[in-house]
């Protein structure tokens, strides 16, 4: 009896010893295979920070842009040339105002966009002062890439007068189209060779077609009181038409003061009443 104990003793035990050693063999495999996979998975873990540090070229994986004078990059590149303001480009050195800031206005609508009945309009744009920096007009509209008209109107060696200037559109033969928003351009270039340094001026556009009843009324005050023609355009939110007549207007009579105040009214009405005495 004490044999067949020990007999199943050492057999129990052996059994213990085997489970054990199976046990850590088990073990064992497990450690080594977690620490394969920690090994394995820590590149591509850093894979993205590796990645993300390299410079990434021109280009690259990006969708290819317009060209460069498509609509958004006209709009993104003249929406930053308010700055540049320190230039000397903006000072006067006229004898009669030397060191005077020079300052550029739009006669446009401020705060929404003027319209007109005319497919050829004239646009005006005032300079305080003569300045040896180039300045360029540009118009675009909403849906055309190319600007439709990008021109110079002054260089450094033949610069505008100190006035109220204008652009013709029909001596460019640009028309616009009814129901088509334009924006144009005034810019001041301070320098040819970092565009986003220009100083700029804009206003919006739009021609309409006036109903028939304002043709009838327009013919008729214009034959019996010729003057009240451009309030009845600025009454009808013609703007750029009652701007336009008065100009015509004024060059034909410059010492009638009813007229100067029409225009100063009409100015004053967009919240432009600081030109009045520089529109000339």
């Amino acid at each position: 009896m004490h044999h067949h104990t020990n007999v199943y003793l050492e057999r129990n035990m052996l059994r213990s010893t085997r489970i054990r050693g199976v046990g850590l063999l088990v073990g064992l495999a497990v450690l080594l295979a977690a620490s394969h996979t920690s090994h394995a998975q820590a590149p591509a873990a850093a894979q993205p920070a590796a990645q993300a540090a390299q410079p990434r070229a021109p280009g690259a994986g990006t969708v290819p842009q317009p060209s460069r004078r498509s609509r958004a990059a006209w709009k993104d590149r003249l929406a930053v040339r308010i700055r540049g303001t320190d230039n000397s480009c903006l000072v006067s050195t006229t004898p009669n105002a030397a060191g005077a800031a020079l300052t550029r206005s739009a006669l446009a609508p401020v705060t929404r966009t003027g319209r007109t009945s005319h497919a050829q309009p004239v646009l005006y744009w005032q300079l305080s002062t003569p300045t040896p920096c180039q300045i360029d007009f540009t118009l675009i509209d909403e849906t055309s890439i190319e600007p439709l008209l990008e021109i110079p109107l002054s260089t450094p060696d033949r610069p505008v007068s100190a006035s109220v200037q204008q652009v013709r559109l029909a001596d460019h033969g640009i028309q616009l189209s009814p129901g088509v928003r334009y924006r144009w351009f005034v810019a001041i270039i301070l320098d040819p060779a970092a565009r986003s340094k220009d100083t700029v001026v804009s206003g919006t556009i739009e021609r309409v077609e006036p109903s028939q009843a304002l043709r009838d009324q327009l013919t008729q005050v214009a034959q019996a009181e010729p003057a009240r023609v451009p309030t009845l355009y600025a009454e009808a939110g013609l703007w750029y038409d009652a701007l336009m007549l008065l100009a015509d207007m004024i060059q034909a009579a410059p010492q009638d003061s009813r007229l100067q105040q029409q225009r100063t009214a009409v100015l004053e009405q967009e919240g432009l009443g600081q030109l009045a005495g520089t529109a000339r």
